[in-house]
């Protein structure tokens, strides 16, 4: 499982043992119980981690983003609007937490690299709003 660079801090931020997110937002550690309910429902999930644009998302009914950390390029966004409009795919997205405060309150002095770390935010704000600028979700 690739995960991003940088310092992504823990979804639950009252376990203190351990700053950072290791088991990353996938369905295999922390949406296991979510996994577990779809695939006992008769869902097949398929997990990729590949661009957008080398997906034939017409191939899918359900698109599901979580927690996206980079952006998306223009050439992904207009892939998935074009499934959107012309092959029915749905689409949901997980967006986590972002509160400036507390991500100043929780940067803290790495002892492997010597550096202050700050955290990346919770989720990628700006592809968030790069979906919402194309389909009017907000």
């Amino acid at each position: 499982m690739r995960y991003p660079p940088g310092y992504f801090a823990r979804d639950n931020l009252e376990q203190k043992n351990s700053p950072l997110d290791w088991n990353a937002d996938h369905p295999h550690t922390n949406f296991k119980d979510l996994y577990e309910h779809l695939r006992g429902n008769g869902y097949f999930i398929e997990i990729s981690g590949y661009p957008l644009i080398c997906i034939n998302l017409s191939s899918y009914s359900m698109l599901v983003i979580v927690d996206p950390e980079e952006e998306y390029f223009p050439a992904e966004i207009n892939a998935i609007q074009m499934a959107v409009k012309n092959d029915n795919l749905n689409v949901i997205i997980f967006a986590d937490w972002f509160n400036s405060t507390l991500i100043k309150k929780i940067q803290f002095m790495d002892d492997n690299t010597g550096k202050l770390w700050f955290p990346e935010t919770g989720t990628f704000l700006a592809c968030k709003n790069d979906y919402s600028g194309v389909f009017r979700w907000l």
